[in-house]
């Protein structure tokens, strides 16, 4: 043969086994693709969007006795769900005779009437005697969701919060985290039960400093209804900061509506530095106030905080209440996969 065409075909031939390679590797990563999100869904009982709103709080969808949806928030601080009275109407729920529910939750202990609606359904996961508080519509201008998803459903799952693709997922509370969940990063998330209450609360250790003023630990409530993050005077104090100094930092009528629910002095910080675990968050605002929660939680006399979306919003997170862990994403660069 010549030896021009020999080479000729020996190129080709290694041309054809790089192609080959080349589209094993691109199978292989295409494969890959499609098994992660497999992995991140299998076994969920529920996968179904959540939104943002109603003042950076999350909401998601739920049916009652088949109507629906409604707007309930996803709160880890409500000890019960709850139902705003519009929505009973629409539902037809009738209170149950004589019956209420105590309520515990940020804004402070209420005495509800108790229905008993046939089942609660978030996707296709059907809650069942289940008893709910009912509470008059939330005042104000703004827009309101239609209820809460308090503890007494949450802590029945799992929950895992895909930011990128904005789902929640739920799945069984004792099956532990499934993949990817179980290779992010955690934290202990903390049960403790307040000796006026009978029921109990989570929480996470968090850091906090402001500026160069130094920094304090902090009792931090684990809060997803909290639509911004609330530290109490004594963690202000720690900072040096007092009251007239922040006279000029006042928060909206809003802003106060969201983080405590009802009018309260309180003042606003920006450029707080909040640290959970060994993740940092840099220039965050804050609410400054001696929420009554605070002194409820047996936690008013010392620096303390309340998390959630207004921090975490944009985080992926995993709740794990059955091994007490608070699982926080790796922070993603751009384009990277989850």
């Amino acid at each position: 043969m010549n030896p021009n065409t020999l080479m000729k075909e020996m190129m080709l031939c290694r041309f054809r086994q790089s192609a080959v390679m080349v589209l094993r590797l691109l199978l292989l990563f295409l494969c890959l693709a499609a098994v992660e999100p497999t992995r991140a869904t299998a076994g969920a009982l529920v996968d179904q969007p959540y939104d943002i709103g109603y003042g950076d709080r999350l909401t998601t969808k739920v049916f009652i006795d088949g109507k629906g949806p409604f707007d309930f928030l996803i709160d880890t601080a409500s000890s019960r769900t709850i139902i705003y009275e519009r929505a009973r109407a629409q539902v037809g729920l009738v209170p149950v005779n004589n019956e209420r529910i105590v309520v515990y939750g940020l804004n402070g202990v209420v005495n509800a009437p108790a229905v008993r609606p046939g089942e609660l359904r978030i996707s296709g996961e059907r809650v069942r005697e289940l008893t709910i508080a009912t509470l008059p519509n939330p005042g104000g201008d703004s827009e309101e969701p239609d209820g809460i998803l308090g503890l007494d459903v949450l802590e029945r799952y799992f929950i895992a919060l895909d930011r990128p693709e904005q789902r929640l997922r739920l799945f069984p509370r004792a099956s532990g985290a499934p993949e990817p969940y179980s290779r992010w990063p955690y934290v202990p998330l903390k049960h403790q039960k307040p000796k006026r209450f009978p029921f109990g609360f989570w929480y996470v250790d968090g850091q906090y400093a402001e500026l160069e003023r130094g920094t304090t630990p902090a009792a931090t409530l684990f809060d997803l209804g909290a639509g911004i993050t609330i530290i109490n005077w004594q963690t202000a104090y720690w900072f040096k900061l007092r009251k007239w100094q922040l006279a000029d930092r006042n928060p909206t009528e809003q802003q106060v509506r969201d983080g405590l629910g009802k009018e309260s002095p309180v003042a606003r910080l920006d450029g707080l530095w909040i640290s959970i675990g060994d993740r940092n968050w840099f220039n965050q605002p804050a609410l400054i106030a001696d929420a009554p929660i605070f002194g409820l939680l047996d936690i008013g006399g010392e620096p303390a905080a309340i998390i959630g979306p207004g921090l975490l919003k944009d985080e992926s997170l995993a709740v794990d209440f059955e091994n007490q862990r608070l699982y926080i994403a790796p922070k993603r660069t751009i384009d990277e996969p989850q």
